[in-house]
């Protein structure tokens, strides 16, 4: 018995031995999370998503301020380009009953020319475009309900080059609605990036190019594609879209005043033709670059 006694107390001991690392493991972890506890709170902070939400819009570039899209609804923007129906025509000062017949000489009087701009335009020193090299680039051509921010940020993650906005009407852009304007924002990421704009009349173009032209705006564009390729009935019916390609005087009344008004090069998408059995495009681009 005295030798199991004696055997008894060595165990015991050996058992008590390794309990005290435990309970220091245990005080050295519990230590080591609350440091790492830390950290952890900063971070689900810094990835708060109201907060990134915020910091994402803050990104963005090419948002429009409340004060112009006020001026827009309004119609008290100060464009520099008149419409069309608000430009005097010659020999109609004395009403519509005015004819050839009472003009003096019996002389015809002349055919109204549309101009862009105004005569009061103050004539700036000539200003060299940047133009693009698409060459050898991976250009994403504007895609409408495709195309967005979001689909361009995931192509520049694929070697994307060039990337270009949804197709915005600019009767809708003149009228300051936003979700239209929302069409032109341009994410830091774009590095060459340009804006669609469709429209019937030269004077709707030139409107809108004011607006990205105005510096106060800090719209940043690196070009601006006119859009001949919509076949939507709903555009062209408003002389918009592949219904332009018919339409050279308002065509080249569209281009020259763009080229007028913005500092950046303006680029023209279109379709072989208005129809497939009549393809016009090969005689329409030495046109337009003479124009």
């Amino acid at each position: 018995e005295n030798g199991k006694e004696t055997k008894g107390p060595p165990p015991s001991t050996d058992t008590c031995v390794p309990t005290q690392p435990k309970t220091t493991t245990t005080t050295t972890t519990n230590n080591a999370t609350d440091d790492t506890t830390k950290p952890t709170d900063e971070t689900c902070k810094k990835l708060d998503p109201g907060e990134c939400v915020l910091n994402h819009q803050s990104k963005i570039k090419n948002i429009l301020s409340k004060k112009t899209i006020n001026e827009l609804r309004k119609k008290k923007y100060p464009f520099v380009c008149k419409r069309h129906f608000e430009m005097s025509k010659p020999g109609n000062k004395k009403g519509r009953g005015n004819n050839s017949k009472h003009s003096p000489n019996n002389e015809p009087p002349p055919t109204p020319v549309f101009v862009p701009t105004t005569t009061n335009t103050p004539t700036l020193p000539p200003k060299e475009r940047k133009l693009i090299d698409f060459r050898n680039k991976v250009y994403i051509a504007p895609l409408t309900t495709v195309g967005n921010l979001p689909f361009r940020r995931i192509m520049k993650n694929f070697s994307a080059d060039i990337t270009c906005g949804e197709m915005a009407l600019s009767d809708q852009l003149l009228q300051g609605k936003p979700s239209e304007w929302a069409l032109l924002k341009r994410h830091p990421v774009e590095d060459v990036f340009g804006v669609q704009i469709a429209s019937g009349h030269a004077d709707q173009f030139t409107r809108v190019a004011e607006i990205l032209a105005n510096k106060e705006e800090g719209m940043e564009v690196d070009f601006v594609d006119m859009n001949l390729g919509c076949p939507i009935d709903l555009v062209c019916e408003k002389g918009a879209g592949s219904s332009l390609m018919l339409r050279e005087r308002k065509l080249r009344g569209s281009l020259e005043g763009m080229l007028r008004v913005l500092e950046c090069p303006v680029t023209i998408k279109m379709r072989t033709g208005w129809s497939e059995n009549q393809p016009i495009a090969h005689q329409l681009v030495p046109k337009i670059q003479g124009w």
